[in-house]
């Protein structure tokens, strides 16, 4: 499958991806080999859509491939690591934007 045809459209794509692996994490019937796939599908497209997994594709994608027992366990622990270090970096985001508006407001001596 490709992304390229998200176009303008990337959150409502990426929405749409979302849902899909929330519906792959169903507890009556998951579907983690689907899962693994879609966000496979995703990670390959990610550099020329700019379409990327946020903490709900990370969050969906890991509950349907921990309901796939312990042959995606490795699987479920990746995501599980990629959505720290996505959580980390929007921290680390953030802090530096309030750091560089107080500079603005306040000049290059802080408070």
């Amino acid at each position: 499958g490709s992304f390229a045809a998200a176009g303008r459209n990337k959150g409502r794509t990426a929405a749409i991806v979302n849902s899909l692996l929330g519906g792959c994490a169903r507890p009556d019937r998951p579907a983690p080999e689907t899962a693994r796939l879609l966000l496979e599908a995703l990670d390959r497209a990610s550099g020329s859509t700019e379409i990327c997994p946020d903490v709900v594709t990370f969050c969906a994608a890991y509950s349907a491939l921990a309901r796939g027992g312990p042959a995606y366990g490795s699987f479920a622990a990746d995501v599980l690591e990629r959505a720290r270090r996505h959580g980390k970096k929007l921290a680390g985001s953030k802090r530096r934007r309030a750091q560089a508006a107080s500079r603005r407001r306040f000049g290059s001596g802080g408070a």
